[in-house]
């Protein structure tokens, strides 16, 4: 928990320089309001509360209170949580914002405490990067930027920096997630995040060898750039929720999200062509997840079995009795005394409530599914209801799960707000496999771990055609 220390030490740095100046509505009051009602709602509905060390956690926050009142603006500010909440080293723990049209500004609605924030997206154009072999690399950007920008340029330097120590000092500190591989990927994801009129310029090394240097404005207003763009070829990205895609006899069914419960017709529409098929690969590498139940009303088609058998759960119990009775119990007390124990546990914040019945009934006729060998796709962006998926299919011995391991990030946020327009998602659900397995902070790990995006769907096609 050293980094709790680090935090106030050098929780001030500038990360770009900004072309346009954030609001500065918040009162110090203000500030200190939203700090204490987030470390307040954590201690009280963190789930994973026991993993952090309490005391450092509390004098951070304690550090804080004279910090947050010095600084110079609400998007400062708004950092400053990012940077506290990630201390908690949860993916479904965060500090939010509510969104807003891409050319409002605080002058033009005084209820905006900030800027827009910008994913990705420039005046000159969509420039999107991830980590590709070791190397920082652009993977998506529009026409009209790729002559000066192309897909495959090494960013070298940012804003001056070399790209890591950037990273270290601009991105890492602001991300709260379960896993270290995802802790990276989304920080060198962000390192193209900004608000509003800030400015980025990128040190690229070009394909061809040559290097240059690339100034980008953020504010660009649709991912839909009239002039298209260009996508590194491995790496696939669509907003449609299913995709069908034939190799062969074998069907490939994309499930990009189970965000919509249209999802399943989706699916169900499917069904008559898949019925043809003599093996059937589910694509999860890019589903971040949505709603558990769309998942499992989409495998009961695929399983034999009558009922799934999903994640257990456990929430925190909070009882003011029982914790004040706890305060006069000891450890030696709780042998024997189941009472004892509960109160002893809850004046710790140890107690915990089973969420209960944890299978899920299959309502589509055996006549009706599709059980022929089956390969799952899965990876590091497989997250949260799509983990679950993959959770309920662990006993399907007809199913093979290939690629790299998933998210490691599943629970309910809590969803609080805290001030001017600030808010937080907390986790309150702990899950695990059904027989208490870890999977969040570890990610589920397929049965054959393929590193490489293409190479995971060719050893999918070879294991169906040895079927």
């Amino acid at each position: 928990m050293n980094r709790l220390f680090i935090l106030v030490a050098a929780l001030l740095l500038a990360s770009t320089a900004k072309a346009q100046e954030p609001s500065n509505i918040l009162t110090p009051e203000q500030k200190v309001f939203g700090l204490s009602k987030f470390w307040q709602e954590v201690n009280y509905n963190f789930v994973y509360l026991d993993r952090i060390d309490r005391a450092a956690w509390d004098s951070t926050y304690m550090a804080l209170i004279p910090i947050v009142q010095k600084t110079e603006n609400d998007w400062e500010y708004y950092r400053l949580l990012q940077r506290f909440c990630a201390l908690l080293d949860d993916g479904h723990t965060y500090i939010y914002r509510p969104g807003t049209s891409p050319d409002q500004t605080v002058a033009e609605d005084p209820d905006t405490v900030f800027l827009p924030e910008r994913n990705g997206l420039f005046k000159e154009g969509y420039v999107y990067v991830e980590e590709l072999g070791g190397k920082i690399c652009v993977t998506s950007v529009n026409k009209n930027l790729a002559l000066i920008l192309p897909v495959r340029s090494e960013i070298v330097e940012v804003n001056g920096l070399p790209v890591e120590e950037y990273i270290e000092k601009c991105t890492l500190p602001y991300v709260s997630q379960s896993t270290d591989y995802k802790r990276r990927s989304t920080s060198v994801n962000r390192i193209t995040w900004g608000i509003y009129g800030q400015q980025l310029t990128l040190g690229v090394r070009k394909p061809d060898g040559t290097f240059a240097q690339v100034g980008l404005t953020f504010g660009g207003d649709s991912y839909d750039f009239p002039e298209g763009y260009d996508d590194y070829p491995e790496i696939e990205y669509s907003n449609e929720l299913v995709e069908l895609h034939w190799h062969g006899d074998v069907a490939r069914v994309v499930l990009n999200s189970f965000a919509d419960d249209s999802a399943v017709d989706e699916f169900e529409k499917l069904l008559p062509e898949l019925h043809r098929a003599c093996g059937l690969i589910v694509d999860l590498r890019g589903n971040g997840g949505g709603s558990t139940s769309v998942g499992a009303r989409i495998l009961e088609h695929l399983t034999p079995d009558s009922e799934l058998l999903m994640s257990r759960s456990r929430t925190r119990q909070n009882v003011a009795a029982y914790k004040a009775w706890g305060q006069f119990v000891s450890a030696n007390d709780t042998i024997a005394s189941p009472e004892n124990r509960r109160n002893y546990l809850a004046a710790r914040d140890g107690l915990y409530l089973d969420l209960g019945d944890n299978t899920w009934t299959v309502n589509v006729p055996p006549s009706e599914r599709i059980v022929v060998p089956t390969v799952v796709l899965m990876g590091n962006s497989t997250a949260s209801a799509a983990e679950d998926f993959l959770i309920m299919i662990d006993n399907q011995s007809h199913i093979t799960t290939i690629g790299r391991r998933s998210y490691g990030s599943t629970g309910q946020p809590l969803m609080v707000e805290l001030v001017g327009g600030i808010g937080a998602g907390i986790c309150t659900k702990q899950d695990t496999y059904p027989d208490g397995r870890a999977f969040v902070g570890v990610g589920v790990i397929p049965d054959i771990e393929v590193p490489d995006e293409n190479e995971a769907l060719e050893r999918a096609l070879e294991l169906l055609d040895n079927e």
